[in-house]
């Protein structure tokens, strides 16, 4: 007859001879539990963190949103600025009344090249227009063709 060594069986897991012999089997089972709860906690930090910075975006956006509903609405149409005016007195503001003036004579608007067709001049407008455009003098229709701006004088 051979003999045999006593094996434990799965009933016995934990027996003190079972981990006299195998002590690195507990030990892993322990840091594998460990490791499971810091990964429990650590899911939870992050869940929590993200909230608080969805949180924080929304409060950001509201604050944005009330801002622009306290902001002061600009009018439809403003009288020209101090600077509009003064563009029209100075030493060039021969031209740019010329081009006003054609200008309200059509509501529908001119290109620059259409303006200095029927102003019969052979100087380029459209720096001048657009310049006038950034003053306040005239207002952009579309895309290169520009419009006299209506206001009460």
């Amino acid at each position: 007859m051979s003999r045999r060594t006593w094996l434990p069986s799965k009933k016995v897991r934990g027996h003190p001879r079972t981990l006299a012999r195998h002590p690195h089997k507990h030990t892993l089972r322990h840091l594998v539990d460990i490791l499971r709860e810091r990964m429990q906690i650590l899911r939870a930090e992050l869940q929590e963190a993200r909230e608080e910075r969805l949180l924080r975006m929304v409060e950001q956006m509201q604050q944005r949103y009330d801002r622009l509903l306290e902001a002061p609405r600009p009018a439809a149409v403003s009288p020209p600025a101090p600077r509009a005016l003064a563009a029209l007195e100075a030493p060039r503001g021969e031209m740019r009344r010329r081009i006003v003036a054609l200008l309200q004579e059509n509501p529908e608007g001119l290109s620059p090249v259409q303006a200095r067709q029927l102003l019969g001049i052979e100087k380029d407008l459209g720096s001048t227009m657009m310049a006038m455009a950034r003053d306040g003098l005239l207002r952009c229709v579309e895309t290169g063709r520009y419009a006299a701006l209506m206001y009460e004088v």
